[in-house]
Parts: structure tokens; C-alpha cells; sequence
């Protein structure tokens, strides 16, 4: 087995409230187009062919997760007609951590259950139509020890993000369909007056091009020698914040190493041969805007892939369509972009645009819904509108409500004739603090 896997999946989503909420649904089971975004990873990494995942979750979450895989997931009909197309079921080995850990202290937890020369490490919350094949053959072909994949950002869609990555590039390196050299990755949040370049960085490349136009969707592939490292420096904790910076910044001052991990991990001190092996490789796959890759993060980002694979933006992946149960009203319209779920009622002259409604609800007369997300058992009363927004399972919307912009937690009731923009409505204050 050349490549392990490693899905992490214990994210809080503190970001993302009242969305989710602490003890309640893990971020893992939020719905994606009426399907758990747990789905859209375990698919991509299905379709690429890989025969074990190791899924880390912590504590709090993996009871939730652990019952989705066994009692749904295994049970999806695209799920079963690919297993059947590809003759092939992995095992999906489930790993719960405490609370509140890194995500590379999570991987650093799991390392004795790897067994592969190289571990793909895939985030919880990420959602992409990238080929995991192509770039686990760049990988390989390019003797890396990191690879990270990035994205370039549309310049309209890159300058509305606050929070970005400094990402230095030898200039004149970048080629289509190969991996690039990649020698500074700093997160803007950890840069405070100017970017600092080591002098080992700056003797190998003289000319380096930094970009911010580049995201991470947290994907990476690592080699033994970064394992190795990952077991022995216990104060990282992060990979993205922490790992992946040290890496490169470091890349031509550590020492590559053959050796292997055992099971017990009692072979990973890299002190005795460092001085005999060249230096790390750290190398970026570098995909184009039109490639799709995002991470549900945020409520608004939520929203968006929401929008974006119901437009098709994973191919294959969509669940089926549901008719609207009869009697369904006069005059009532539903966008071709927008998805519904089973057993779903409207009433007549109501519009659903661009947004996604969930199993077992009903929408009343008159009711405009636009670029929202209406989760399973919601009551909608006539004469609303809702724009913009995510309503939870078990809420009513009484009539004459206006909703923009507003996220209604689980089980609540929102009074009649409510007039809200940017507000979210709770049953109380809940917060989270879980890894990821």
C-alpha cells in the first residue's frame, strides 16, 4: 500500500453558529445539497481508489459520524453504484481524539496506523472535483516530500478574502500539469509588519514571486522523512499554521531521511543519517480558477457550496431529485439550479430560486425563497420571504415574515411578521472549541 489516508473530520465549525452549535451536529454531517459534507470527501477519495481511510474524529462528534457511515453512507445509492462500477469497498476506519487538538496533533495520534511510503491528509470541510490521482502521481514522479495543492483565485474573488496566504514561487518555475517549487507559505494572520525569508531559502532562489492569490483547501500529501518529523517535534500542532510553514522554511536546512516508520514507531529518530541525505522537497500543485476547490468554513462559504454543487460543480455527486408531493400549488415555480428533498409540500404562487430544501417540508402560499438553505422538517407560512439565509431542522416561519441574510438555529419558532436582515435567531448561546 503506497499512499495512506487520513481524513480529518473533528472541526467544531465555530465559524459557522448557530449553524452549528457545541453538542449538537458535528460540522462533518452539515448538509451539502441534502447530503452530508462528510460525503463529498469520502467520494472523492472512493473515486480515486484508495483502499483504507483512517477518519479522525474527536470525542464530541465521532458517535454522530461513526452512525452516519454505518446506518447512511454505506446505504447512498451513488454510493453503491460506484462500489459496484468499481468493484471495491475501502475500509473506513473510524478514530476518535479529544476535544480542543491540532490538526497536526491529530495526525501525529494516528501515525501507527499508517503503513503507507506517503499519507494523503484531507480536510473535513473541504469539497473539490480535483483528481486525488493526478496529484498523488505528481507527487511521486516528483520524489516530493510535501505537496501541497493550491488554488488560484479568480482577482475578484481573491480580494474580497481578509484573511490570505503569502505563497513564494521561484520565478519562471510554473509549469501546467507539473508540481512547482514552493519556498515561503505564511498565513497573513501570522505576519504582523513584513514577510521574513531565511537566508538558506534565499542562497538556493535568488528570484521568488510572492503571490496572495492562492488558496489553501487543505490538501496535502507528506512523505515518511515529514512523518518523521511530525513524531518528534511535539510543539507543532498545526499543519497549516505550524507544519506546512516549518517545512519550507526549513526545506534546505533539514535532512531528508530513508528511514521508515514501524508500527510502534520506535525507527523515527532521523539523527543517525541526516548528514549522508540531501535536503526536504516541498513542492505546490497549482490548479487553474476554473478547477473547483472550497472549504465550508462559514456561513457564507456554506451558502455558496450549496449553490455551486447543486450547479454541478461535483460531477456525480449530486443526490437524486424529488418531484414536489401532491397537490403542489398553482402558479408555484422551482429554478432548475435549485435542489428539493423528499416529501416536500408548496402552495400556491411560491418561488424557489437558486436554494436547496431539505426532506418533510412546507412551504406555504405566496413564499419567495432566493439563494437560501431550508433544512429537513422547516415550516415556512405564507406570505414569506427568505433570502440569503440557512434555516435548521424543526423551525417554523410563521406568515408575513422577511428574512435576509439571517440564520435560524434548530428548533426555532420566528413570530409573525418578523422583519430581520443579519440576524441569527437562537433557542440559546452555544460556542464550540473543537480541532480543526
Amino acid at each position: 500500500m503506497e499512499f495512506s489516508v487520513v481524513l480529518l473530520v473533528g472541526g467544531g465549525g465555530s465559524r459557522l453558529h448557530p449553524v452549528v452549535v457545541e453538542q449538537g451536529r458535528p460540522k462533518a454531517l452539515l448538509p451539502v445539497c441534502n447530503r452530508p459534507l462528510i460525503f463529498y470527501q469520502l467520494f472523492m477519495l472512493e473515486q480515486a481508489g484508495f483502499d483504507q481511510v483512517v477518519v479522525v474524529a474527536s470525542d464530541s462528534t465521532s458517535a454522530a459520524i461513526s452512525s452516519y457511515l454505518a446506518q447512511f453512507y454505506s446505504q447512498d445509492q451513488t454510493v453503491v453504484e460506484m462500489r459496484t462500477r468499481n468493484r471495491r469497498e475501502p475500509a473506513l476506519r473510524i478514530e476518535s481524539l479529544e476535544d480542543g487538538i491540532g490538526t497536526a496533533d491529530a495526525l501525529r495520534a494516528v501515525l501507527h496506523l499508517l503503513k503507507g511510503d506517503h499519507v494523503v491528509v484531507v480536510s473535513g470541510d473541504t469539497v473539490t472535483n480535483v483528481s486525488l490521482n493526478e496529484l498523488t502521481d505528481l507527487h511521486r514522479v516528483s520524489d516530493a516530500d510535501l505537496t501541497m495543492l493550491l488554488k488560484e483565485e479568480k482577482p475578484e474573488h481573491a480580494a474580497r478574502s481578509d484573511v490570505f496566504d503569502f505563497v513564494g514561487i521561484p520565478v519562471s518555475r510554473l509549469k501546467p500539469k507539473t508540481l512547482t517549487e514552493i519556498v515561503l507559505f505564511e498565513s497573513s494572520v501570522d505576519v504582523e509588519e513584513a514577510l521574513k525569508i531565511s537566508r538558506s531559502i534565499l542562497r538556493h532562489k535568488c528570484e521568488i514571486s510572492i503571490r496572495t492569490d492562492l488558496s489553501d483547501p487543505h490538501i496535502y500529501v507528506f512523505s515518511r522523512p515529514v512523518l518523521d518529523i511530525l513524531h518528534s517535534r511535539k510543539s507543532i500542532s498545526s499543519i497549516k499554521y505550524q507544519l506546512v510553514p516549518f517545512l519550507i522554511r526549513n526545506q534546505f536546512k533539514l535532512k531528508s531521511s530513508s528511514t521508515m516508520l514501524t508500527p510502534t514507531l520506535k525507527a523515527s529518530n532521523r539523527a543517525s543519517d541526516e548528514n549522508e541525505l540531501g535536503p526536504l522537497s516541498c513542492r505546490a500543485w497549482i490548479v487553474p480558477p476554473q478547477v473547483y476547490a472550497r472549504r465550508v468554513n462559514t456561513i457564507a462559504s456554506f451558502l455558496e457550496t450549496n449553490r455551486e454543487v447543486a450547479g454541478g460543480a461535483v460531477p456525480g455527486a449530486l443526490p437524486k431529485k424529488f418531484p414536489l408531493r401532491e397537490p403542489f400549488g398553482e402558479r408555484s415555480t422551482v429554478s432548475a439550479d435549485s435542489i428539493i428533498g423528499s416529501d416536500v409540500r408548496m402552495g400556491d404562487r411560491s418561488s424557489l430560486k437558486k436554494s436547496i430544501v431539505g426532506d418533510h417540508c412546507s412551504i406555504g402560499n405566496n413564499v419567495k425563497i432566493t439563494n437560501s438553505i431550508i433544512m429537513d422538517h422547516v415550516t415556512i407560512a405564507d406570505g414569506c420571504q427568505v433570502a440569503g439565509s440557512v434555516v435548521c431542522e424543526n423551525c417554523h416561519i410563521q406568515s408575513r415574515c422577511t428574512l435576509r441574510d439571517c440564520q435560524v438555529g434548530e428548533s426555532v419558532t420566528v413570530a409573525e411578521a418578523t422583519e430581520s436582515k443579519g440576524e441569527d435567531f437562537t433557542k440559546k448561546d452555544e460556542g464550540d472549541d473543537l480541532f480543526y
